[in-house]
């Protein structure tokens, strides 16, 4: 078999080309659009190296692959959908302003929000 740094350092590779394709294609397309969204593109690449991180430390708490890719798939579709509109509404009324800021400070450690609030 192979040594295991090599093992671990091809996944990585690989878990970095999936998700860096479809971001440079994204990123194309807003330049083709003209779309500007202000350091958009900084967010976009520097969210690979974090999530994939992210997704490996999360992977030690489960026993199985199975379980791991299907709670992490579902776990970070919510987050990326509905932690930063909850945050935004929390933003909007005065008397919620703690909440948001509690919210906000424990949402920062996880990557998908951090890419979707830095580009929001």
């Amino acid at each position: 078999g192979l040594p295991l740094g090599i093992y671990w350092a091809a996944n990585y590779l690989i878990d970095m080309l999936n998700y860096y394709v479809p971001i440079l294609l994204l990123i194309a397309l807003y330049k083709a659009m003209e779309i500007t969204l202000p350091y958009a593109w900084a967010f976009l690449l520097l969210f690979p190296p974090s999530q994939v991180a992210f997704v490996y430390v999360t992977n030690l708490f489960f026993k199985t692959e199975s379980g791991v890719f299907a709670i992490n798939a579902a776990f970070h579709s919510l987050i990326g959908m509905f932690l930063p509109v909850t945050v935004f509404l929390l933003r909007v009324f005065p008397s919620t302003a703690l909440a948001d800021t509690i919210l906000l400070n424990i949402a920062c450690i996880i990557p998908t929000f951090s890419c979707v609030w830095g580009i929001y």
